[in-house]
């Protein structure tokens, strides 16, 4: 509870910091580049779900949920390529943002396999991670938004 609490906090920190350091194109524009990764990530269950069934039943099947993974995460990369080369010729986003943003597909799809992992042997983890992403990506908008001024490329 404390640490859903604290993930909360952080998350909400990280984001008034987004807020208040993009511009409100950019911002829009980083809105835009998550809208699009729902279609590329909707795949992601896929491994998850199961992955964590079978690491609880004590299942080598680690390594097989990363390779698969890997490949899903080669056609989630295809797909959002796909729809934000579609979706670009209608709004005023910047091709070059969404190219660069493609690169964050793979690290999703790894951690939430090493997510579903660490959930299959010790579920409290998943919290624990929580805690980190949100606590993170307070530190990284800071230091890349704010000191070196990346705008969305440092989100």
């Amino acid at each position: 509870m404390l640490f859903s609490l604290i993930t909360i906090l952080t998350g909400f920190i990280g984001l008034t910091l987004m807020t208040r350091l993009l511009s409100p194109f950019e911002y829009g524009e980083w809105n835009f580049i998550n809208g699009l990764f729902i279609y590329s990530l909707s795949m992601i269950p896929i491994v998850s779900y199961w992955l964590k069934r079978e690491i609880a039943r004590d299942s080598e099947s680690a390594r097989t949920g990363i390779f698969f993974s890997g490949i899903l995460s080669i056609v989630g990369v295809s797909i959002y390529l796909l729809v934000s080369f579609v979706f670009d010729t209608s709004t005023d986003s910047n091709f070059e943002t969404l190219l660069f943003a493609s690169i964050l597909i793979p690290m999703l799809f790894i951690f939430e396999i090493f997510r579903a992992i660490s959930i299959g042997r010790k579920p409290e983890f998943a919290t624990y991670a929580n805690v980190m992403v949100s606590s993170f990506l307070m530190i990284f908008v800071i230091f890349f938004v704010y000191f070196f001024q990346f705008g969305i490329f440092g989100v």
